[in-house]
């Protein structure tokens, strides 16, 4: 029996997303009362909806899907409800989802930690193959050197095109992906874009796996709204912007 149940957990976990725990997070003075008031059913549904949100890409889970989810995990859509909305212990944005920042900031930790070593794998590689590049070796007498300096240096760009830039202070992508938006927007229209992503983001404390795809998805729109309305996109937005911006979504 025990030979059976460690198969099955170790089944369960192969394909599962991480994220740090903390051992007395029952302590929190949060979820005291959240035990307090709805007993461990609260927060057993408290960890199922922290595990969900690591699920799911940006981190977030829809409000209108909450029934869904309840029936899911034999409970009631009121009863997480009261989870989500009552202790303080989820956020909600203009999207109509709900998230956890406590949440966001260790994935955000997580993200850059992988971020950064995919970028020193990255430099390790070039750094090799430099000192390869610097190595004599004997060369055959028909074969072209300059044909070798060709592949080098498309190996150099597609190295580059491989690396994100930053085009502000939280939003990031590949080169290529920026171009794709100029040429289809133009100059100010992109940054301007970026800009309001980059203000969104640095607001709201949420990461994208892909800004651009971000842009693509609804920023776009938020711009179009702001032209439409004579606002510059390029500047952050006023507490009154904001909420006609809500209104408007």
């Amino acid at each position: 029996m025990r030979i059976i149940l460690h198969l099955s957990i170790t089944t369960m976990s192969k394909d599962a997303y991480y994220f740090s725990h903390d051992s007395n997070a029952k302590d929190d003075p949060k979820c005291m009362l959240l035990i307090d008031q709805l007993g461990l059913e609260g927060y057993g549904i408290f960890w199922v909806l922290i595990e969900v949100l690591r699920d799911q890409p940006e981190f977030k889970y829809p409000l209108n899907l909450v029934p869904i989810l309840a029936r899911r995990y034999s409970t009631t859509a009121e009863k997480m409800m009261t989870v989500i909305s009552n202790y303080n212990l989820f956020q909600f944005d203009d999207e109509k989802s709900f998230f956890s920042l406590s949440l966001n900031k260790r994935m955000n930790k997580v993200l850059l930690s992988t971020e950064q070593r995919r970028i020193a794998g990255l430099k390790s590689g070039e750094s090799r193959r430099k000192q390869l590049v610097g190595t004599p070796v004997e060369r055959p007498l028909n074969e072209c050197p300059t044909k070798k300096g060709k592949e080098r240096k498309g190996n150099e760009i597609k190295d580059k095109e491989n690396i994100k830039e930053n085009y502000s202070d939280f939003v990031s992508m590949f080169t290529v992906e920026y171009e794709k938006l100029k040429t289809e927007f133009g100059e100010d229209a992109t940054k301007k874009m970026i800009d309001i992503l980059n203000n969104y983001k640095g607001a709201k404390g949420v990461k994208y796996k892909s800004d651009y795809l971000a842009i693509r998805n609804w920023v776009i729109d938020r711009y179009n709204q702001e032209r439409a309305k004579g606002l510059d996109g390029s500047k952050k937005l006023t507490t009154f912007e904001e909420k006609s911006f809500k209104q408007l979504n």
